[in-house]
């Protein structure tokens, strides 16, 4: 992950935390790069050709619903 890619994620946090009216953004923070790296890894097993790369990718992104 880029120092860019955090900062535009940190003022994404920032922004929602404000409107929210949260006292602490590092919550917020923390959800979207643990959403992005989720993503990101998801990605990778849908490049995966076989039947477990999909499963995998499902599994990933459900750990984002819990």
């Amino acid at each position: 992950m880029t120092r860019e890619l955090l900062d535009k994620l940190w003022n994404q946090a920032l922004h929602e935390s404000l409107q929210a009216g949260e006292m602490f953004t590092r919550y917020r923070f923390a959800e979207l790069v643990a959403d992005h790296e989720r993503n990101e890894c998801a990605k990778v097993c849908d490049a995966m050709s076989i039947w477990n790369g999909e499963r995998c990718a499902i599994a990933i992104r459900k750990r984002g619903e819990q």
